[in-house]
């Protein structure tokens, strides 16, 4: 698969200035806005998948630390903490 894409852009850029005359100059930049656009759509798509991960990390750990402190009652409170006063 790698060297099929390496073939085509190899391709692509041994080409390039026989495509530009044939798109003209109009045409190159039609080519090179759509080209901007898919980049940046693969991007944002990146950056979605980021977020969704971490999010999805976060709210799965969420129950576990819940529980736990649930489960450890007040005799596990930390040496630090001060105790409540009750008058």
């Amino acid at each position: 698969m790698a060297f099929a894409v390496t073939a085509a852009i190899y391709h692509a850029y041994r080409k390039s200035s026989a495509m530009a005359r044939l798109f003209g100059e109009e045409g190159t930049s039609v080519v090179t806005k759509l080209s901007a656009f898919l980049l940046l759509c693969i991007g944002v798509q990146i950056i979605l998948t980021g977020v969704s991960e971490v999010a999805r990390s976060i709210l799965d750990s969420a129950p576990r630390a819940i529980q736990s402190v649930e489960t450890r009652g007040p005799q596990h409170q930390s040496a630090n903490a001060t105790p409540m006063l009750v008058r």
